[in-house]
Parts: structure tokens; C-alpha cells; sequence
């Protein structure tokens, strides 16, 4: 896993596709840990990487790959932000916050 320099800020692409009928799904990818975004004449494949998950900084999410056929979407919405890990005191926080809220005692 390539992981990129916690607190070193970095550029990442959100996906937005959205599909008739209102549904979405957004697909961040992070192009400095290895995620890659192609874009093809029908179609669009997106390949992430192991990385932390959001909801717990001690688990990870596994590596995905998708592939959404543009005949299916009515908009993509691409947005290019910055992006930066948090310290190692901010996932502590993060922690201990989860922790409490799971109903533990810390």
C-alpha cells in the first residue's frame, strides 16, 4: 500500500454519477495512493486502492474496481480538491470519539 505522508496535503478527484431516477455514487480518487480514474468511449473504470475507512481509522476498506457504463447516467460531475491526512492526534481524537459514541468507556 502506498501510503501518502500523513498531513501532507494532495490532490484528489471526486466521481459523481449520478442516474436517472435519482440515485448517485460518489468515487473519490486519490491518485497519489495509487487510484486510477479511466475514461473510455461507454464506459468509465475506476480502480482504489486499500485505504483507512472513513467511519474507523483502524480498519481499512479493500481495493475496488468498477466499471459504469455511460448509457446508464444521466450527469458526471468531476471535482478536483485538496485533500489532507489528519495527524496522528486527529485520529486519536477520531478514536476516542467512535469509542465513546459506541458506548464504551475510555
Amino acid at each position: 500500500m502506498n501510503l501518502v505522508e500523513k498531513t501532507k496535503e494532495h490532490k484528489v478527484t471526486d466521481y459523481n454519477f449520478m442516474f436517472p431516477g435519482s440515485g448517485k455514487l460518489t468515487v473519490t480518487i486519490d491518485h497519489d495512493a495509487g487510484d486510477t480514474a479511466v475514461e473510455y468511449d461507454d464506459r468509465y473504470e475506476l480502480d482504489t486502492v486499500v485505504r483507512p475507512s472513513f467511519s474507523d481509522p483502524d480498519e481499512q476498506v479493500d481495493p475496488e474496481h468498477m466499471v459504469i457504463y455511460k448509457k446508464h447516467l444521466a450527469v458526471v460531475i468531476r471535482t478536483d480538491r485538496k485533500q489532507r491526512q489528519p495527524s496522528e492526534e486527529e485520529l486519536f481524537n477520531m478514536r476516542k470519539t467512535l469509542h465513546a459514541l459506541a458506548g464504551g468507556k475510555h
